[in-house]
This record gives structure tokens, C-alpha cells and sequence, in this order.
């Protein structure tokens, strides 16, 4: 009897053992970050054919610096053609070149992909002296540098606006700075010397992109911008699906590449992800899909070649900062097609530079990195 006694406590015993080491585990494995997805949350939506933007940061900080952005003219003019998200999770940015604040990872690309994201905010602070940059649709946001510094990334990332101020790289392809004032068709505010270069023109004396101390983009950048706006509702109003996006109901192809000079675009890895594709930015670059027949069912545009960094510190007068040819890795995101079958890459001459298989992530599951 007494054998049986202890047996039957030793059992109990085990199964409580089990039970609680069961628990344990489960709220492990619920609390681990990699088996948490994000919230995204709506802080205002207009339309699915809108752009998207989404911020990381709390709620408070997402409205503060959408606010600002959306004070300036033409985006407080076109508040209707934008949906805004913000996501609460935290994102590891790194250091660009010791100097700039650089957010742009295979992370933040996984994590933004539970909203629609076509422009990625993420706010950081650091010391005034880092700058905030602006890669593909990526704008790393450094909060000590004034609030202007959002509507000036965004005026890079958005609208391909390039620096007012010098000296700096003059990206190829972008109308804001021009070699002679009649190219201004008189759409400008004056015409003044030094544009990235000394030799090129801008259209306004101090605007944002010269000076994070203005209020205004400038006649001629506000109508480079409001084209953009209604070139990007277009591209995304053929992507809309539903009233809201359900992001968590759709795939995506991740290209992981690397890019140099004079090396070029170097593939590296590729991977489907779940969610929202959003965009790439844009400019300079085109990539195209091709199906098994050999036809182009679908393209886009990007720039993994530029990445600009901008600065203003309390008594300067002009921002500083470099336009610069980047060198590191890049993540591409592609649309998930049922006859993807090639990825081809093309320079702003419309050469190819580099082509690569879609065969081997087709499937509609997600791949572990």
C-alpha cells in the first residue's frame, strides 16, 4: 500500500512537473520576437488607391511628425491621396559611414510589411551631428535635427528631389537643379546659382532642400511633386484589392543584393515573405518581370545606387551632409506572380545589368532566412 502511495505521488508529481515546464515553454515560444508579428495600426485612412506611409514610433510621435510633413505645401493640399500606419516595435538601424542614421534591413522590411508601406518611416535619436538619410523608400529620421528634416528626406525619396545646397553628388535624372534658368519654363522663384554643384540652377533661393529653416519646397519642386503624387496613386490604384489591404493574406519575393562601384548589383539571396509588398522607392533602376513565356508581366523602378544623409545643426544656416554612391547591402522587393519565371534588372539607360531565376521561391510560403 505504502509502494502504491508513493508511486502514485511520484506520478503526480511528474505530471505537474510536465504541465508547469509545458506552460513555461508555450509563453516562451508566444513572447519570443520572432513568433510575434507587429500591429499595424491606422492613424488615418483615405482610399486604397492611396500612398501609403507608415512610421515607426508611437502614436504620439507618428501624428507629430506626420503632422508636420503634411503642413507643407502641396502634401497639406493632398492629405486625401495618402493612408497613414504607424508600428510600435522597435528597429535596430545601424550607422552609415559612422555618420548617418541607416534603417534599411531585411527587419524593418519583414516588420513594415503588415501595413501597406510604401514609404517607411523610422525615428531614431541620436546626437544632432548624426544625419537622417534617405535610401530606396526608407527614411531614417534622426528626432534632433528640426521637423522639417521629414518633408526634406521624403523630397528625396518621393519625388527625386536632389540637394539645393553644395556641394553634392548630382544624382542623373532629377529635374529640381538645371544647367541653364530657361529650362524653369518660368514656373520658378528666381533663379539661383549652385544646385549639388556650383554650375547647376535652382529654382528658389532657400527652400527645404537647401534649408531645413524654410517653409516651402518652391513653386517648381511643389509641381515635381504633386506629379509624383498622381503618378503613384496610378501605380498603386492597379494593386487595390479590397477596401483595406489585408496584408496578412498576401506574398511577396525578397532579393537581397549588394551593390558597389564599380561591381555593380550582385544577387546574394532570395526569400518569400508574408505581407504588404509596398514600393522600392524609385528612379534610376528598372527591374522587370518575365513569365515562361517570355513575356514582361510586370516592372517597377529603383535606386539601390544613392543614399542621401543631410544634417542641420542649431546655427547653421544650410543643411550639410553628402550625397553618396552607397556601398553595402540592399533588399529588393518584388511582386509575387503566378508565372514569375525572371527578374531582370536594367540601368537608367535601359541596359541589363544583371538577370536572375524566380523559379525556386514560387511557392506561396513564407522561407526562413
Amino acid at each position: 500500500m505504502k509502494k502504491e502511495t508513493a508511486l502514485a505521488l511520484i506520478i503526480s508529481c511528474t505530471i505537474i512537473a510536465l504541465t508547469i515546464i509545458g506552460v513555461l515553454i508555450i509563453k516562451n515560444v508566444q513572447l519570443s520576437p520572432q513568433s510575434v508579428q507587429p500591429i499595424c495600426n491606422t492613424l488615418k485612412f483615405s482610399s486604397p488607391s492611396a500612398i501609403n506611409l507608415v512610421f515607426f514610433a508611437e502614436k504620439e510621435k507618428a501624428e507629430k511628425y506626420s503632422e508636420a510633413l503634411f503642413d507643407i505645401y502641396p502634401l497639406n493640399k493632398n492629405k486625401d491621396s495618402f493612408n497613414i500606419y504607424y508600428i510600435t516595435d522597435n528597429i535596430e538601424c545601424e550607422l552609415y559611414k559612422n555618420a548617418a542614421l541607416f534603417c534599411h534591413s531585411r527587419e524593418l522590411i519583414k516588420k513594415a510589411a503588415t501595413c501597406p508601406n510604401d514609404y517607411i518611416f523610422v525615428l531614431k535619436s541620436h546626437a544632432s551631428s548624426i544625419r537622417s538619410s534617405s535610401y530606396l523608400n526608407v527614411l531614417s529620421i534622426n528626432t534632433n535635427h528640426p521637423l522639417s528634416v521629414i518633408a526634406h528626406e521624403f523630397g528625396h525619396a518621393f519625388a527625386n528631389l536632389a540637394e539645393e545646397y553644395t556641394p553634392a553628388k548630382l544624382p542623373s535624372g532629377v529635374k529640381n537643379c538645371v544647367e541653364s534658368c530657361p529650362e524653369f519654363n518660368g514656373l520658378d522663384e528666381g533663379c539661383f546659382q549652385g544646385c549639388s554643384t556650383n554650375n547647376y540652377y535652382r529654382s528658389i533661393d532657400s527652400g527645404i532642400m537647401r534649408s531645413l529653416h524654410s517653409p516651402k519646397f518652391g513653386k517648381f519642386n511643389e509641381i515635381l511633386i504633386e506629379n509624383r503624387i498622381s503618378k503613384d496613386k496610378q501605380q498603386i490604384t492597379g494593386l487595390a484589392i479590397s477596401t483595406e489591404p489585408q496584408c496578412e493574406n498576401q506574398f511577396f519575393h525578397v532579393i537581397k543584393g549588394s551593390y558597389s562601384k564599380p561591381a555593380g548589383i550582385t544577387i546574394k539571396e532570395k526569400t518569400v515573405e508574408q505581407g504588404c509588398i509596398g514600393t522600392n522607392g524609385g528612379q534610376q533602376f528598372t527591374y522587370k518581370i518575365k513569365d515562361s513565356s517570355n513575356n514582361y508581366i510586370s516592372s517597377d523602378s529603383f535606386n539601390p545606387e544613392l543614399i542621401f544623409t543631410d544634417a542641420q545643426t542649431e546655427g547653421q544656416a544650410l543643411l550639410s551632409g553628402e550625397t553618396d554612391n552607397y556601398e553595402g547591402e540592399f533588399y529588393l522587393k518584388v511582386q509575387n506572380m503566378p508565372d514569375s519565371n525572371y527578374l531582370e534588372i536594367f540601368d537608367n539607360e535601359n541596359k541589363l545589368i544583371k538577370q536572375t531565376s524566380l523559379k525556386p521561391i514560387r511557392d506561396d510560403r513564407p522561407c526562413k532566412i
